[in-house]
């Protein structure tokens, strides 16, 4: 393992040497690609964020920018670096467009779970309710956890703005998506 990562950390010098010093090289967005994926397998997890940012920044119509928004949301929220998280999970939503909808869908769903680590209860109650209504047809699984968990977030919200009823209309909601999918599977 340790010859392994020093190799990767000279290859990781190289490629910096490239990008600083051959700056019309058409190798550079691959360095800069590969320089990320080192450091994510060293499980240098912010670096790797950082790089997977600098990438899509600067190389926003190559191929592997909406794995790289994906990948650097992903290290930041295992991080907690919820706001950075959030905001590379909307660049990926907008770079999927209408291009991949269920991979846009699993990436909007994913936000509400940034608001529920940071317990903003009502923020994540409006997240679920545009999902639901954003991707109803895309998957039915999908929509059954966000009934439930906007239901969830109505229980956990403070005494004097809870709402046991609404709560109850949420988990209502999530029942009847699922006894539909599962009157189409008999």
């Amino acid at each position: 393992n340790y010859d392994r990562e020093k190799q990767m950390e000279k290859a990781i010098q190289s490629r910096v040497a490239l990008i600083n010093n051959v700056p019309d090289s058409d190798l550079r967005p691959k360095a800069f690609y590969q320089i990320a994926r080192n450091l994510q397998a060293l499980a240098i997890y912010s670096q790797a964020s950082k790089a997977y940012e600098t990438f899509a920044a600067n190389y926003p119509r190559r191929e592997e920018t909406s794995e790289a928004l994906r990948l650097a949301a992903q290290f930041r929220l295992g991080l907690g670096e919820l706001d950075q998280a959030t905001t590379n999970l909307k660049k990926y939503i907008n770079y999927l467009g209408k291009k991949d909808v269920k991979q846009a869908m699993v990436a909007y769903f994913e936000l509400g779970s940034v608001l529920q680590q940071r317990r903003q209860w009502q923020k994540m109650i409006r997240h679920y309710e545009s999902f639901t209504k954003r991707f109803k047809r895309v998957d039915k699984g999908y929509l059954i956890r966000a009934y439930t968990l906007t239901g969830n977030a109505y229980v956990n919200l403070p005494k004097r703005y809870r709402s046991h009823k609404k709560a109850k209309r949420a988990y209502n909601s999530a029942i009847k998506v699922y006894r539909s999918t599962e009157s189409r599977r008999t």
